[in-house]
């Protein structure tokens, strides 16, 4: 762009999916559950992007529809219009000016000066809380400790104002999450433990199952609680959602997040359902979204149930969850020989690959040092995925895919995926260290005619799809072929019309070349790398494996039973 045309930024603050700035380092939980406009306070984010892309705009007009991102507004506000030229923040640190601005907004617009370090505190946390692992995540306790004094010294007028309630919404809604992860984690792992700890080929019968089952089964409360999406005649496919517990502390923290949500319609007209009068959950009506079932009982409930019929007798999907079950199951109990040597779910880093066992991946190799840039992102660096492949999640605002998670056919671990969206980024790779990957092999021979191969799930037609306002411009998967270290994996697939595992087999010289070179690099390259968009996108990959399997074995890469 010529100098004589100067540059005005237009960043969109209010939405966090499929947007300009979307959310990539959050739970899995939290994306399901938020979808595209909820409340979304990203303060030193904002900051980061601020000093990034100031330097070459003249100013900004920031995007926005509504109150949900109201703190970026401010913070936008404050820190792009530059630095004081005199009074107590001159030459002050853009850090300083946030927590200045911060401090402002507390004491002034939320009518809160005497504690105000504790709503900054808050609004910091409330960020926090969207960066890494939430079942095992310590800010989450300290933001609730926080929320708790904060609404300690609370008078009734202050109850009143719509800023500082609509930030407690966004703890207690948190909260709630963080405790429905917990007991769904709790369930579904005793399950599994009983499972392999118990699991032979002789003996996964009808009984074994059914025990299984009883453990996983978290009962619901009676009468249920509905959300009003699936009450609206609007809503194509209408389910009954209810409560995934009869524990008081979700119970209770329902009633809080459910009754704040009243009061802010009350106070101003926020539509946080579309009972409400919210347009959709992708536009808003985020607290429709509330009883997503975020974890693994509904999946291992459909897979228990489909374990006790006959594999000729299920329905295809019933027979893809066994799969992709059954696969790992064989080989976490040595049932198969494949050992696996790296793995994970794009989105969901820390997950095992026994969809609901509370255990960390074999995973040597950080995924943040396998993708690019291949090393850890700075808050707010590449906010716009111009050099990577953006973290997508499954779009809850798609009725026919949300009624599918209700069914338990989608594992927690088909929920996010690595989907580049630009041509700049449609050719794509994996780097892989073979010192960490398979140490002690420096030859061939080491291998002792081992295979190595891979194993991974493309979503298929039915997962990878839009939802909203999106819904109507539709998306395909273009065809893709996969390379090891120049050498072909595959040649162009085609889309499929189910999400279910794939595995191939790499080449001696493919192998060889990453002993040698130290690295094994797996590249993707879409059919039509030009007009690849964010509609019509490679192959999405929402989980991958790297296997090693004896010569000698006659196992299964993906288990048929």
């Amino acid at each position: 762009v010529p100098d004589v045309l100067p540059l005005r930024n237009y960043p969109d603050l209010c939405h966090v999916q499929t947007a300009e700035l979307p959310m990539t380092s959050w739970d899995l939980s939290f994306a399901l559950s938020n979808n595209r406009e909820s409340i979304n306070p990203r303060p030193r984010e904002m900051l980061n992007i601020i000093k990034d892309q100031a330097p070459y705009t003249i100013g900004c007009g920031c995007y926005s529809e509504g109150v949900n991102d109201d703190v970026n507004k401010y913070v936008w506000t404050g820190l792009h219009w530059g630095d004081d030229l005199e009074g107590p923040l001159k030459e002050a640190s853009m850090e300083n000016q946030l927590d200045a601005w911060l401090h402002q907004y507390a004491s002034v617009l939320l009518d809160q000066p005497r504690i105000a370090d504790d709503i900054v505190k808050g609004i910091y946390g409330l960020e926090q809380n969207w960066h890494g692992d939430l079942i095992s995540s310590s800010n989450m306790k300290c933001l609730r400790e926080t929320t708790a004094h904060i609404e300690q010294n609370l008078s009734p007028r202050h109850r009143k104002n719509w800023r500082l309630n609509m930030l407690l919404f966004r703890s207690y809604y948190d909260a709630l999450l963080h405790t429905r992860l917990t007991e769904s984690y709790n369930a579904t792992d005793k399950s599994l433990r009983y499972v392999l700890e118990n699991f032979t080929k002789e003996n996964a019968g009808k009984s074994m199952w059914e025990i299984a089952k009883s453990f996983v089964k978290i009962p619901y409360a009676e009468p249920p609680m509905t959300v009003s999406s699936f009450r609206s005649p609007s809503t194509k496919s209408a389910i009954n959602v209810t409560q995934l517990s009869e524990k008081p502390t979700v119970a209770h923290l329902y009633a809080k997040v459910n009754a704040l949500a009243a009061v802010l319609f009350h106070q101003i007209g926020y539509q946080l359902s579309i009972g409400y009068g919210s347009q959709h959950r992708q536009r808003g009506a985020f607290f429709d979204l509330v009883w997503a079932p975020i974890g693994d009982v509904m999946y291992l409930n459909r897979v228990f149930t489909a374990l006790q019929v006959p594999a000729l007798d299920r329905r295809v999907i019933d027979q893809v969850m066994v799969e992709r079950f059954m696969t790992c199951l064989l080989e976490k109990t040595g049932k198969a020989d494949n050992k696996v040597l790296w793995y994970a779910s794009f989105g969901d880093e820390d997950a095992s690959d026994l969809p609901g066992l509370y255990e960390k991946p074999v995973q040597p190799i950080p995924v943040h040092n396998v993708i690019p840039p291949f090393r850890k992102l700075g808050l707010g660096e590449d906010p716009i995925i111009f050099n990577r492949s953006l973290t997508e999640y499954l779009d809850c605002s798609n009725d026919e895919v949300y009624q599918q998670l209700h069914a338990g056919k989608i594992p927690r671990c088909w929920r996010s995926q690595l989907t580049p969206i630009w041509p700049r980024t449609a050719k794509h790779q994996m780097h892989f260290e073979m010192k960490r990957l398979l140490p002690g092999v420096v030859s061939m021979d080491d291998l002792n005619g081992d295979e190595i191969c891979v194993r991974l799930t493309y979503l298929g037609k039915d997962l990878n799809r839009h939802g909203g306002d999106w819904e109507e411009l539709d998306r395909e998967g273009m065809a893709t072929r996969m390379f090891a270290n120049g050498q072909l994996v595959h040649s162009y697939l085609e889309e499929q019309e189910v999400t279910r595992l794939s595995c191939f087999s790499l080449s001696k010289a493919a192998i060889e070349n990453a002993i040698q070179s130290g690295m094994l690099i797996l590249e993707w390259e879409p059919l039509l790398r030009e007009k690849v968009t964010y509609r019509h996108v490679p192959l999405p990959i929402a989980e991958l494996w790297i296997l090693r399997k004896p010569a000698s074995s006659k196992s299964p890469l993906i288990s048929k039973l």
